[in-house]
C-alpha cells in the first residue's frame, strides 16, 4: 500500500515539476519590441525610451533625439537600430557588436539617417545575416593597431548611400569571409557599396569580399597605409584618391582576384600589382575610348600580376613592367590630378498613355551589369495617386497598371526602382502616366423633320468647355440632318 501511495506521489511531483519547468521556460522567452527615444539621454537609462526600459539586442530601436552611447551594445537577429534625420547616436568610447544568424531568417540591421560616432563596429561571424545602411554621417573613431575597428564578415552589405559620408580615419576597415564558398552556394560574400564619400586610413578587402565604388574614396591622413585590395572582385566606377592601393591576391578566392576599372573612373594613388594571381582590368562599357578609366600612380608602378583590358595607366616614367595587355594605354599624364567631380547620373524617364479602365504592363530598362532584379514602386514625386490607378510591381523592372476612370495627361509620377539582389545596387526610372478617355457609342432614333438633343458622357477629369463635331467615319451627311453643337452644356 505504501508503495502505491509513494508511486502516486512521485507522479504528482513529476507533473508539478513539469509544469514548473514549462512555466520557467516561458518566463525566459524574450520578445522583440519597438523602443523609441523620448528625448535626449543615455542609452542605458530606461527613461530615454518608450516604452520605458533599456533596449535589448533583439529590439527595434528608433532614435529621434541625441542619444549618448555610454555602453557597448549588441544587435541580434531580428534587432535593429535606426537613427533618423536630425538625430544622433554618439559614443566614441563604445562600440556596436553584431551577432547575426548564420541560419537565415531575421537580419541584424543598423540604419543611419543622422549622425553616428562610435569606437568600433564588429560583425565577426562569417556568413551571418547582418546589414548596415548609411544615409547620413557615420564615424568610427577607434584606433587599435592592426586589429580592425570596423570588421565585416557578414554575407550581406555595408551600404554607404548617395550623399552619405563614412569616416574610418584612425583604424582599419576590414572585410572578409574565408568560408564564402559555404554561404548561400558561394553567393554570400561580404559586400561594400559606396555611392557617397568614404574617408579611410587603412582599408582592407580580403578573401570572399566584394567592393563596388561609385563615387569617392579618400585615403588619409598621410602617410596612411592605404587600400589592400585582395577582394574576390572589385569594381571602380568612381574615384580613389591618395595614399596607396596594392592589388594583391588571396588563395581563398580560388584564383578569382579581379579588379575592374569602368568608364569615367579614376585612381590617383601609389599603385602596385603585387600578386601573380591578381588581374587588373579596364572595361570600355560604352565602346567610347574617350572616357575610358584612368589610373595614375604617383610612383613608378610595380607589377607581378596581369594588367589587361582597355584603360589608361600612367606613372612618372610611362613604363609598366610585367604582363600588360595591348589595349592598355601607358603614359605619364596625371588623369586630371587628385580631384574628383561629383557623379552625374542620368535617371531614365518613360511615359505610358492608355485608355481608362484597361490594364497594361510597362517595363523599365535594366542597366548593364545588373541581374536578379527585384522591382519596387516608390511615390518619388508625391504625385502617384492622382488618378486612382493601381500599380503592381512585377519582376525585372516591369509593373502592371490597372487604370481607373479618371482622364488626364501626366496624372501620376512614380519611380520604378530596380535592385540587383546580389550586389544591392539600385537603379531608378521615373514613369509618367496619362489616362485617355475611351470611345463611347450612343444611338439616337427619332421621327423625321423633328429637332432633339443628345448628350454624351463626360469622363472624370474632363470638362465640356470645348465641344465639336467631327465626321469620323466619312458618313455623316447621308441623311441631310443638320448637327449643331450647344456650347457649355452640362448634364450632371
Amino acid at each position: 500500500m505504501r508503495k502505491i501511495i509513494q508511486l502516486k506521489s512521485n507522479k504528482q511531483l513529476f507533473k508539478k515539476s513539469g509544469l514548473l519547468l514549462i512555466a520557467l521556460s516561458l518566463s525566459l522567452l524574450s520578445y522583440s519590441v519597438t523602443k523609441t527615444s523620448t528625448g535626449n539621454g543615455n542609452w542605458n537609462v530606461a527613461g530615454t525610451w518608450s516604452p520605458s526600459g533599456v533596449p535589448s539586442p533583439t529590439d527595434d530601436v528608433i532614435i529621434n533625439h541625441a542619444v549618448v552611447l555610454n555602453v557597448t551594445i549588441d544587435i541580434d537577429p531580428g534587432g535593429s537600430v535606426t537613427i533618423n534625420t536630425g538625430a544622433s547616436l554618439i559614443g566614441p568610447s563604445f562600440g556596436i557588436d553584431f551577432n547575426g544568424s548564420t541560419s537565415g531568417g531575421a537580419v541584424a540591421q543598423l540604419i543611419n539617417h543622422g549622425t553616428m560616432e562610435v569606437d568600433n563596429i564588429i560583425e565577426s561571424t562569417e556568413c551571418s545575416y547582418s546589414k548596415i545602411d548609411n544615409y547620413g554621417t557615420l564615424n568610427v573613431v577607434g584606433s587599435n593597431g592592426t586589429t580592425a575597428v570596423f570588421l565585416w564578415r557578414s554575407k550581406d552589405t555595408v551600404y554607404n548611400h548617395t550623399g552619405a559620408t563614412m569616416n574610418v580615419l584612425n583604424g582599419k576597415y576590414h572585410t572578409s569571409n574565408q568560408g564564402w564558398t559555404s554561404c548561400n552556394g558561394g553567393n554570400g560574400k561580404p559586400t561594400t557599396i559606396n555611392e557617397g564619400i568614404m574617408n579611410v586610413y587603412d582599408m582592407q578587402f580580403h578573401a570572399g569580399s566584394l567592393f563596388f565604388n561609385y563615387y569617392l574614396v579618400n585615403v588619409s591622413p598621410s602617410p596612411a597605409p592605404g587600400i589592400w585590395m585582395s577582394a574576390w572582385e572589385f569594381h571602380n566606377y568612381g574615384c580613389i584618391l591618395g595614399g596607396g592601393i596594392e592589388f594583391n591576391g588571396k588563395s581563398n578566392n580560388s584564383g578569382h582576384n579581379i579588379s575592374i576599372l569602368h568608364d569615367n573612373s579614376k585612381i590617383y594613388s601609389e599603385i602596385s600589382v603585387a600578386s601573380s594571381s591578381q588581374t587588373l582590368s579596364g572595361v570600355d562599357d560604352d565602346n567610347n575610348n574617350s572616357n575610358n578609366a584612368c589610373a595614375y600612380s604617383t610612383v613608378n608602378i610595380t607589377n607581378s600580376g596581369t594588367i589587361t583590358g582597355e584603360f589608361n595607366l600612367n606613372d612618372p616614367d610611362g613604363a609598366v613592367p610585367g604582363t600588360v595587355g595591348p589595349n592598355v594605354t601607358l603614359g605619364t599624364g596625371n588623369c586630371g590630378g587628385p580631384s574628383c567631380a561629383a557623379p552625374t547620373c542620368a535617371i531614365d524617364t518613360i511615359r505610358d498613355t492608355n485608355v481608362i479602365y484597361t490594364t497594361d504592363t510597362i517595363c523599365a530598362s535594366i542597366d548593364n551589369g545588373m541581374s536578379n532584379i527585384r522591382t519596387t514602386i516608390v511615390d518619388c514625386a508625391g504625385a502617384m495617386n492622382n488618378s486612382g490607378n493601381v500599380y503592381t510591381a512585377l519582376t525585372d523592372g516591369c509593373i502592371a497598371i490597372t487604370r481607373s476612370g479618371v482622364v488626364g495627361y501626366n496624372l501620376d509620377t512614380l519611380c520604378i526602382v530596380k535592385t540587383d539582389t546580389v550586389t544591392g545596387i539600385s537603379d531608378t526610372t521615373v514613369a509618367i502616366i496619362s489616362n485617355l478617355p475611351k470611345r463611347d457609342t450612343i444611338r439616337d432614333t427619332n421621327v423625321i423633320i423633328t429637332t432633339d438633343t443628345v448628350c454624351v458622357d463626360v469622363e472624370l477629369g474632363m470638362n465640356a468647355d470645348s465641344i465639336y463635331i467631327v465626321d469620323c467615319a466619312g458618313a455623316m451627311n447621308n441623311s441631310g440632318n443638320v448637327y449643331t453643337v450647344i456650347p457649355g452644356t452640362r448634364v450632371s
